[in-house]
């Protein structure tokens, strides 16, 4: 798990070194709970409509 991504070539090279999970203001504000989940539940929508 990587922390504090800020832009897009930090999460880039992340992805290169195999890092699996990543969190920052690249990815998202800070936010409450609730805009985590649906955040989440977001992204898992848009991973699964990729494979």
């Amino acid at each position: 798990m990587a922390e504090g991504v800020e832009d897009a070539g930090q999460a880039e090279r992340l992805k290169d070194l195999g890092a699996g999970r990543a969190q920052g203001y690249h990815f998202a504000r800070p936010m409450p709970a609730i805009g985590v989940t649906e955040l989440l539940d977001k992204q898992s929508a848009e991973v699964k409509l990729e494979l």
